[in-house]
């Protein structure tokens, strides 16, 4: 039992990771593709509203007997398709909703 939560712990820690510098690399990508002062109020909410949509979102497919590890699946193809939007575009309004 051990030896799982460790391996709970790390892949918490790496997530928290990634998460963190993604905020914090966010913000100034942002600043540096905007015309006008950016609101950070705004940029909050979109965070707080997308992981409410994530919880829900999975809360709808889990009802629906979908496992998570499909989810999983489909949280890693749309993260994908998202941090390729920088990539291929230089909009502030599509780099927001990414």
């Amino acid at each position: 039992a051990s030896r799982t939560l460790l391996a709970l712990g790390v892949v918490n820690s790496l997530y928290e990771t990634s998460l963190y510098a993604f905020v914090f690399m966010w913000t100034p990508s942002l600043e540096r593709r905007a015309a006008h002062q950016i609101s950070h109020g705004l940029i909050f909410s979109i965070f707080m509203v997308s992981k409410m949509a994530g919880a829900q979102g999975f809360a709808l497919l889990d009802a629906y007997g979908v496992s998570p590890t499909s989810c999983l699946g489909g949280v890693f193809a749309g993260s994908a398709l998202c941090l390729l939007v920088p990539v291929v575009s230089s909009s502030y309004e599509a780099l927001l909703l990414a």
